[in-house]
């Protein structure tokens, strides 16, 4: 699963998960943070972890993983891993926060991914789509989706290369698609930066899109959803 994180504001935490802290001292990661709610789910007290190391609150080689984890953080680079509290499945995304362009802190945001509202507000900070198909959770990059498709009570979305087939609908992945998505049809989702041409056919247009055989539909009505396009 690869997710770019960005676009998250550090106030922005409560908003769409539960936020910590980490920095880097004499060698070790030291907790300096944690939001109650997510001590609450880890099943720690303020005391138990705040101003502890990896190595006073996990086991020995759980915590060795974690500091070839932070290692990694500190290096430059923003990581994920999932995690299971109180039953349910949640993404933790941990990024490094700079100071005059050093690696000063690590901040992470644990977001419960069955939450559909916060996934949803997640799918735009990260410019991607996040769908569940089957026990997994896909992230798509919205900048590489050309067009969705509803058919036999499946969303199919198409990349260049890729097709994924989900349950959701239309309606629900429409809520979570960026401003260059219109839905163009009942049963078609398309990205208007991909479009190559649009050809009339009866009452109805076809839309073509570069290096693409798929082709989506586009209604008369929805015509005027497209930007710039001329009388």
């Amino acid at each position: 699963m690869k997710v770019i994180f960005r676009g998250i504001r550090e106030v922005d935490a409560i908003r769409w998960g539960d936020s910590f802290k980490v920095i880097q001292q004499n060698g070790n990661y030291v907790y300096t943070y944690c939001e109650a709610k997510l001590l609450q789910k880890l099943g720690y007290t303020q005391k138990q972890l705040i101003g502890k190391t990896l190595f006073d609150v996990l086991p020995m080689h759980k915590a060795i993983e974690k500091q070839e984890f932070y290692s990694k953080i500190w290096s430059g680079q923003t990581l994920e891993y999932e995690i299971e509290l109180e039953g349910k499945l949640h993404l933790v995304v941990v990024r490094p926060i700079y100071n005059k362009g050093i690696v000063e802190e690590a901040i992470g945001i644990c977001f419960d991914l069955n939450h559909k509202k916060r996934l949803q507000t997640l799918s735009g900070s990260l410019g991607k789509l996040i769908v569940k198909q089957g026990t997994d959770f896909l992230f798509i990059s919205c900048n590489e989706i050309v067009f969705l498709e509803r058919k036999n009570r499946k969303t199919h979305i198409y990349t260049r290369e890729k097709e994924y087939i989900v349950n959701e609908s239309l309606a629900n992945l429409m809520k979570s698609l960026n401003a260059s998505f219109i839905l163009s049809h009942r049963s078609f989702i398309i990205n208007v930066k991909k479009i190559e041409v649009i050809k009339q056919t009866g009452q109805s247009y076809e839309v073509h899109f570069k290096s693409m055989m798929k082709r989506a539909r586009i209604s008369k009505n929805n015509l005027e959803l497209l930007p710039n396009l001329p009388n």
